[in-house]
């Protein structure tokens, strides 16, 4: 019974320090800003802070209730940034022995030089705090009200416990949810969550590393609210009947939660980091434009379309470059006139709207691999739906609901397995379940596009779902969709739009009419003239806008801007020329180096690349020096991005757009990226390719600079962030998988290994995880530890060619292990890792062979590399274990040719590898060498090891 008071105690105070951070950071906001009453603002944001440490102080001295090890050590860094904070506040005391008004002019020019400073602490003890909350989570209710407590001493207790749940029920609400849609989530599941309007600012939720923000997140914490409002009603009963209604609830809330950890496992699996990048990337509708698409009275059938209870197949909205398509399908899948005619179409009242699922996804062939592709489709499509109905999982995914040891692993979502799923969803869909598709870009699909077509159609074909696509008008689409009803231009219909566009900018501008100009020399006959020239063409409206607006603003009068408007191109292409063509000549250098990096990458990138770029011009090895790359603060990453956003708008004019994600840490924050796909398809063009080429200088390689400032990124991280979890593995994964990403193509460009980089970044790793638990990572995490592994499955022969002659007997054994799992597809920054989908790297495995790894190494206990290998191909051949296929055979195949044992022992069971192979593989047999007795195993072994050996030695001589 002490231990579970001791807990209520340890819960009151770790949730007054969750009520005092809210404050606390409200005001050093306010004092940030330069509050009027400064003295007021830094009394109270001392005060909070002292309460601060003393809660913190009470946690931590809580002789009763052992503190785990992570939250122990979020403290301990938490008490010195408190007392940093108290003696800054200290310095801004007015003495009183002095005169008043120069000691308040005094302080408030202090105050003004050390605001950067004081938010950055409030931020960084806030980003502590909200750790420190997380710690606290629901499951502390769970187990402290399973305490057999005396229900007299629950009475007692009853005000303490009262505010505990009251507060749980705030943590788990006030977050900064911001909706990633408008539809409901399952009903059961939020019936009982407290609508309520964030009140702070904190950080996203994380599942299991990967950040998910909004409605996602909602989902994953929807038992906190609902089982913390249910505890509220609870205690709305003063009788002792009150308690029995909490254990009730706490029973009711564990079912839900042993619910929703397989349901957080299989949207873990399908999520992605750039599953919300593109469609977050596309620029909004203006106001008022659009509209005319759910007007009744207009020749459009979109609105018809929605309505219409037939198969009546796929929708296809149309458009030429620029026209605006994604911004089309961003303001329908989020309008609420579309959930409106789509519950019409389910038969429900106006009063129970979001009854049909709506989900999207963004093809964008300047994203990373799975966001070109049918597995990155499939798996966005899955974890909306799945998110908006998770008892759907169980159903389609049975497997994965059942098995933990497929979450968190490199083991993803194969492209059939994602189909079968998908096509299991069509089949149980009802008027009860219905799902309307959205999916933009079919022209940027990397594919074949026939296929894809194929493949929505099929999916397409249940009476209880809708298919919304968009495209360029290429031919393929042309002959799949144009002779149906359902499509539309956009370039046709936007006309109004562009003028309410145009009309809108130049209504806060003011234009020098002279007075000799007549009635055509009007801002009226400008946007008249803009909206002709423009042929439907938002970008380009767009960007002549801009350029008429900047005009205006240096003073140029209406002959002026009609002048500029005549000298700039029609032509999306021709017009990207004029832009390229009149960056500055001191500029021009770098942003060739920008722009060809920006064409090789995957995505968009940190503003601080850039940074490390201007840094490589001065020192080539700066990534390797010790005094030019060092671990920085947020505040020293902000002083650095801020300068740099406004020298890439100066250097770059108008063809890069940049962005702010608030939910990333300062490093990754800030990013930049083309203006658009147009952009990109411009500077890829031959001519430009040559172009960028000789202005970015002799010597310059872009894959080179990219692998060095990922090095860097990674360099910059404090440690102490690490070992208190105020970053993510995944985000130090992204940065890691970056510099290994180009390092793989140098490799395969130069025919050589980066091996200083690769070496350098191993030995950064291993500096940053030395001094965090082995527990906080996922397996997926667990692998990037080491470079040599990762090296192996990703295909760096040269680097891997440099290592084992050097390596360990039990190095070489865990190299060859790495060898035999399926290959991987490193893709850039984002991080992503995917299955090549042939299977093991046959070229890894016999490198790693021919210098003379053997397969009978040992690796785990006694057993060696092989027998273990040949133990997972066995119980793949009964169904399950290990990828199975022609790779596998190679690899047996391969390991016998290098002196592996024929004889292995299998569940206590000594079996003839040839033998099982001839069972397993029937149409190999042919390929399959003979037995042999053991007597002459290993002279055959070593036989082949000095064949192998002279292989490679006439292959280094003569080339062949």
């Amino acid at each position: 019974m002490a231990e579970a008071l001791a807990a209520i105690g340890l819960a009151s105070n770790i949730l007054q320090f969750v009520e005092v951070g809210i404050t606390a950071v409200r005001s050093a906001h306010k004092l940030y800003k330069g509050a009027d009453d400064l003295s007021k603002a830094d009394k109270e944001l001392e005060l909070l802070t002292r309460n601060v440490k003393l809660t913190l102080h009470r946690i931590q001295h809580n002789a009763h209730v052992k503190l785990p090890d992570d939250l122990r050590a979020l403290i301990t860094i938490c008490g010195p940034l408190a007392d940093e904070l108290l003696s800054l506040l200290d310095n801004l005391k007015i003495d009183p022995e002095k005169d008043k008004r120069v000691e308040s002019m005094k302080k408030t020019f202090k105050a003004y030089r050390t605001r950067h400073e004081i938010k950055d602490l409030s931020e960084r003890i806030e980003k502590i705090r909200i750790r420190i909350c997380d710690h606290m989570n629901v499951e502390f209710m769970t187990n402290l009200v399973c305490k057999e407590v005396n229900v007299l001493v629950f009475e007692d207790e009853q005000a303490k416990l009262q505010r505990t749940a009251w507060s749980i029920t705030d943590l788990a609400t006030e977050r900064p949810w911001e909706a990633v849609d408008n539809s409901n989530t399952d009903s059961q599941l939020t019936s009982n969550v407290p609508a309520r309007a964030p009140t702070s600012s904190r950080g996203h939720s994380n599942l299991n590393g990967k950040q998910l923000t909004g409605r996602e997140s909602r989902t994953l914490a929807v038992h906190g609210p609902t089982f913390g409002e249910g505890v509220r009603q609870a205690f709305q009963d003063d009788r002792p009947q009150g308690f029995h209604d909490l254990v009730r609830l706490t029973a009711e809330f564990s079912s839900q939660l042993r619910f929703h950890r397989p349901a957080n496992r299989v949207l873990r699996s399908l999520h992605f980091n750039e599953i919300k990048e593109r469609q977050a990337d596309v620029t909004s509708a203006y106001k008022n434009t659009f509209e005319w698409i759910f007007d009744d009275d207009s020749t459009v059938t979109f609105h018809e379309w929605l309505r219409s209870s037939k198969d009546d197949g796929v929708y296809w909205i149309a458009g030429d470059p620029g026209s605006g398509k994604s911004t089309l399908m961003k303001f329908l899948l989020n309008h609420q006139g579309t959930t409106r005619i789509l519950d019409e179409w389910a038969g429900k009242t106006h009063l129970a709207t979001g009854n049909v699922i709506q989900v999207g996804h963004f093809f964008w062939s300047a994203g990373t691999s799975v966001q070109k592709s049918q597995e990155g489709l499939f798996r966005t499509l899955l974890f909306q739906i799945f998110l908006k109905r998770p008892k759907l999982i169980p159903k389609l995914c049975p497997q994965r609901w059942a098995d933990d040891e497929l979450a968190g692993t490199f083991q993803t979502w194969t492209r059939s397995e994602l189909f079968a799923t998908m096509k299991r969803l069509i089949e149980i869909l009802s008027p009860d379940c219905r799902i309307c598709m959205f999916i933009d870009g079919l022209d940027e699909y990397y594919g074949n596009h026939k296929e894809l077509i194929d493949v929505l159609r099929e999916i397409g074909s249940s009476p209880y779902l809708k298919i919304c696509v968009s495209s360029r008008p290429w031919i393929e689409f042309r002959n799949a969709f144009e002779r149906g009803r359902w499509k539309l231009q956009v370039q046709d219909l936007t006309q109004r739009d562009i003028r309410n566009f145009v009309t809108g900018q130049f209504d806060s501008v003011e234009i020098v009419e002279l007075p000799e100009d007549d009635d055509s020399w009007t801002t009226e006959a400008l946007i008249e003239e803009i909206c002709r020239r423009a042929q439907g063409v938002f970008l380009w409206v767009f960007l002549v806008t801009r350029s008429l607006i900047r005009g205006a603003g240096n003073g140029d009068n209406m002959r002026d801007l009609q002048k500029r408007l005549n000298e700039l191109p029609t032509d999306l292409e021709k017009y990207f020329e004029v832009m390229f063509d009149s960056i500055e000549d001191l500029y021009r250098q770098r942003t060739a180096r920008i722009f060809s990096s920006l064409v090789h990458v995957d995505t968009t990138l940190p503003i601080l690349i850039f940074h490390f770029f201007d840094v490589e011009e001065r020192c080539p090895d700066y990534a390797y020096r010790k005094d030019k790359i060092k671990p920085m603060t947020e505040s020293q990453v902000l002083r650095i991005v801020k300068p740099k956003r406004h020298q890439l708008i100066a250097q770059c004019r108008d063809l890069l757009k940049l962005s702010v994600d608030q939910h990333e840490p300062a490093m990754l924050r800030d990013r930049a990226g083309f203006l658009h796909r147009t952009v990109w398809d411009f500077l890829r063009t031959e001519n430009m390719t040559q172009l960028l080429s000789h202005r970015s200088g002799p010597g310059f390689e872009p894959r080179l600079s990219l692998s060095n400032a990922f090095l860097a990124m990674c360099k910059i991280i404090p440690h102490e962030w690490v070992s208190s979890g105020l970053i993510q593995m995944s985000r130090i994964m992204r940065f890691v998988l970056g510099a290994v990403s180009y390092s793989q193509q140098l490799e395969a460009m130069n025919d050589c290994a980066d091996e200083p980089m690769l070496d350098e970044l191993q030995s950064t790793v291993k500096v940053l995880v030395s001094s965090t638990s082995w527990q906080r990572f996922t397996p997926t995490e667990m692998h990037i530890l080491s470079i040599e592994d990762l090296a192996v499955r990703c295909g760096l022969y040269h680097y891997i060619g440099l290592k084992v002659p050097k390596a360990t007997a039990k190095d070489r054994a865990r190299l060859l292990h790495q060898a035999l799992r399926p290959s991987l597809n490193v893709h850039g920054e984002g991080g992503l890792i995917t299955s090549a989908g042939t299977g093991i790297d046959l070229k890894m495995l016999r490198l790693l062979l021919d210098l003379g790894v053997s397969p009978n190494v040992p690796s785990a206990g006694a057993r060696s590399v092989w027998e273990l290998f040949i133990t997972e191909v066995s119980s793949a051949a009964t169904g399950s274990g290990s990828p199975q296929g022609a790779s596998t055979f190679e690899a047996c195949r391969l390991m016998l040719s290098h002196g592996a044992d024929r004889i292995v022992t299998i569940n206590n069971s000594e079996i003839d590898v040839t033998q099982f192979l001839r069972d397993r593989f029937p149409d190999q047999e042919q390929y399959i060498p003979g037995p042999c007795n053991d007597s002459n195993s290993d002279d055959q072994g070593v036989a082949s090891g000095l064949v192998s050996a002279l292989g490679s030695l006439m292959k280094g001589m003569w080339g062949y």
